[in-house]
């Protein structure tokens, strides 16, 4: 088929090379492997500072929660 060929519901076909599907699933995986990091780096850090300053675990838990919720 064309590229240029509208479908049946009149959009444009579009032909995804190989190469660009390799390419975002490299890019999704980093961006997950940098999220499940981060979220063990404030997990390990939290317990440290919460004794530092005084936190129950109630709060620590708050605190951890909201962090990765933003």
């Amino acid at each position: 088929m064309d590229r240029s060929e509208p479908t049946a519901d009149g959009a444009q076909a579009r032909d995804l090379s190989n190469g660009y599907s390799t390419y975002a699933l490299c890019m999704l995986l980093l961006i997950y492997m940098i999220n499940f990091h981060d979220r063990q780096i404030v997990n390990s850090l939290a317990e440290s500072k919460a004794k530092d300053i005084e936190l129950s675990a109630w709060q620590i838990d708050a605190m951890s929660g909201l962090a990765i919720g933003l």
